[in-house]
């Protein structure tokens, strides 16, 4: 295999604008280029200096071509190469994909810490980048052949690193391969933003910004000017209550790789503080809960997402791409969102009316207020519809799994009461009489005071979550209720779910045996763990049954500790979002308890049959232009938008041959915007 790395200078901002603006930029040009192939290594600094055994590679083969991070490199490959070199999108091999499916970290310098324990990236890089990469002070980029002579230094060590890393690490899957590829199908797609909307979104937030601040100000005397001087913020919060003390202990938060313990005011702590002040648990000023009103306001974090989209776009097209990532979360495999960041994009948004309507007062300068909202969530609601189809006559065609977890997660037990569960899912999908949907059908049996509570209840309990959870996942649902109700409400819920409390504990003894008895297979319902103790510093490897769904944990152990309840063991392995101190050898551990090995595989079992509906919609030629959680967005002409929801329904329904009994339901939406 063929393996490479650019380093090159452009004016154009690679972290704010994105690869793609940045590699067709006309200012972009190579500083070097790296290579090995058949244990050779190459340097070039110009095209014309190409060797001879790496073209016919190219013009002879079909081999691969990889690189760390190869959507970046191929871009740049796809721009700058002459014409007879240019590959194939297939032939392109992304080594840090090989990381992220191995749950290894996905930046090169700590993948080499996570593999050899030492960083095999040269820490001279960063400072060559600025000094050769990036435009000086004057304009003008800097020509020094000394300088120029190291960054080919640093470009040969960083493919040698690696080629460390793929003989480290195994390599990706054919399968796992054409499903990288086919993702890179739709960033180069790319989908297209609302610019008139973005740039009238983003005026109204800066100006809302100012008023936030103003207001800060004038309730706090001065010593808060803005909405993120966090500091400040904290310090001013404690000390203007009448219950310090109360207040202090429900700021403190402990974080892992920290020894003292720090005040926090985030959503989560802000939110906290009011249901207990409305439960007379605590006493706040109305001072403070107006301050907490514009940090929630503030926060909102529309100002930096409509920036985002208009550095972003094409001009041409107002296209954005490259705004997905295979395999981006750590051990389930399922796409995260980057640039964009369309995942954390609110649910509960205006529906396309509502966003026209606002749209419209927008552009005639007129407040966007209205009477049930603040400016900032009018906004925050509009991100999801300032995305939009090609052409004002084209439409989105929107597909979102019905509960897809609630559903996985007893078809994986494989057990009695799973199937009992599945089989009530059959029956209200077919609209059978006195059939309940599952929220509904929760909040009867647990004698509960809404169906919004029974939802809560199943989507914070299904993976062993007891009362911190359900409080969690009660304030996005604006739900309130006292800890001895919520511990009556987990107590009902585990006593009515047994199969899934005995298939977390059974998830548990299986990887335990497993890790104990290298190389035996032991099973949960529909899933396997086999521990390899000589791979990647002894890996447990979690699969479901006939399936393409794979989870590793590199570094797996079984260690013993004093708790509060006695002695214990706990199942630990490494997190490769969670990096070392700098001075540290040994990755971070994170515990593998019941309820978190119950989550990973349900969300990598959904995430496997995203990448399946997704593939088949390539096949299809339908032509996705995002994914998002377990929802699937496609794009097509107003007049073919109903027959590609049919092929768009059938395919999300149509369970692959390894899911048989697992019922999948999905109903389409044709959309003018994206929304829900």
């Amino acid at each position: 295999m063929l393996v490479i790395d650019f380093e090159t200078r452009s004016r154009v901002d690679l972290p704010r604008q994105g690869q793609y603006l940045y590699a067709q930029d006309d200012s972009t040009d190579m500083l070097c280029l790296a290579m090995y192939l058949d244990e050779e290594e190459f340097l070039i600094y110009e095209w014309s200096e190409f060797p001879l055994q790496v073209r016919e590679y190219i013009e002879k083969t079909d081999g691969l071509i990889a690189a760390f991070n190869a959507g970046f490199d191929r871009l740049i490959w796809e721009n700058l190469a002459p014409e007879h070199l240019q590959v194939p999108l297939g032939r392109w091999y992304c080594v840090a994909a090989q990381m992220r499916v191995n749950a290894m970290p996905s930046s090169l310098a700590n993948a080499t810490r996570a593999v050899f324990g030492e960083n095999r990236k040269d820490i001279r890089g960063p400072q060559l980048i600025k000094l050769l990469s990036i435009p000086q002070p004057d304009g003008e980029f800097l020509e020094n052949d000394a300088l120029l002579g190291e960054m080919g230094d640093y470009c040969v060590q960083d493919v040698r690193a690696t080629v460390d890393l793929m003989q480290a690490v195994p390599l990706m899957s054919p399968g796992q391969h054409r499903d990288y590829i086919n993702n890179e199908i739709i960033n180069d797609d790319g989908v297209r933003v609302d610019h008139i909307l973005a740039t009238n979104a983003q005026h109204y937030a800066e100006s809302e910004s100012a008023e936030i601040a103003l207001k800060l100000i004038k309730l706090t005397d001065g010593t808060i000017t803005k909405h993120t001087q966090v500091g400040r913020i904290k310090d001013w919060f404690v000390y203007n209550t009448s219950q310090i003390d109360e207040v202090r202990k429900m700021m403190t938060v402990k974080e892992k790789g920290r020894k003292e313990p720090r005040l926090s005011l985030d959503k989560n702590i802000r939110a906290r503080l009011i249901i207990a002040h409305d439960e007379h648990l605590i006493e706040l000023p109305g001072t403070t809960r107006e301050v907490i009103q514009l940090l929630d306001d503030g926060n909102k974090s529309s100002v930096s997402k409509f920036k985002r989209m208009l550095d972003r776009a094409d001009s041409e097209d107002y296209r954005v791409r490259g705004a997905f990532v295979f395999a981006g979360a750590s051990q389930t495999l399922r796409y995260a969102s980057r640039g964009l960041q369309l995942h954390n994009f609110r649910r509960d948004c205006w529906s396309p009316v509502e966003a026209e309507q606002i749209c419209r007062r927008m552009a005639d300068k007129r407040t966007v207020l209205r009477d049930d909202t603040s400016v900032m969530d009018t906004l925050s609601k509009l991100l999801r519809p300032a995305l939009i189809p090609q052409t004002s006559h084209d439409r989105f065609i929107v597909g979102d799994w019905s509960a897809i977890e609630a559903r996985a997660l007893p078809w994986l037990s494989n057990s009695r009461g799973g199937n009992e569960r599945l089989a009530q899912f059959r029956a209200h999908d077919a609209g059978e009489p006195d059939s309940m949907d599952m929220y509904t059908r929760t909040q009867k049996q647990l004698n509960l005071p809404s169906r919004q509570v029974g939802k809560v209840a199943e989507l914070a309990l299904g993976y062993g979550g007891s009362l911190g959870a359900f409080k969690s996942m009660a304030q996005n649902y604006a739900v309130a209720l006292p800890d001895h109700k919520i511990k009556q409400i987990v107590e009902r819920w585990r006593e009515r779910n047994g199969w899934a409390v005995k298939f977390w504990n059974a998830l548990d003894e299986a990887a335990r045996k497993a890790i104990h008895n290298h190389g035996k297979v032991f099973t949960a319902g529909r899933v396997e763990y086999r521990f390899y103790p000589d791979l990647m510093n002894g890996t447990l490897v979690c699969s479901v049954r006939g399936t393409p769904t794979i989870i590793k944990y590199p570094g797996a152990k079984v260690i013993h500790e004093e708790t509060e309840y006695g002695p214990r063991s706990t199942i630990t392995a490494i997190k490769a979002n969670i990096a070392p101190a700098q001075n540290t050898k040994e990755w971070p551990q994170v515990k593998l308890w019941r309820g978190l090995l119950a989550e990973n595989i349900t969300q990598a079992l959904c995430a496997t049959l995203l990448r399946e509906a997704i593939n088949v919609c390539v096949e299809q030629d339908i032509a996705v232009v995002a994914h998002v959680h377990d929802e699937i967005v496609a794009e097509a002409s107003a007049d073919e938008a109903g027959a590609v929801a049919i092929k768009l329904r059938d395919v999300m329904e149509g369970a692959p041959s390894w899911a048989t009994g697992l019922p999948l339901k999905a109903e389409p939406k044709i959309l003018k915007r994206y929304g829900k």
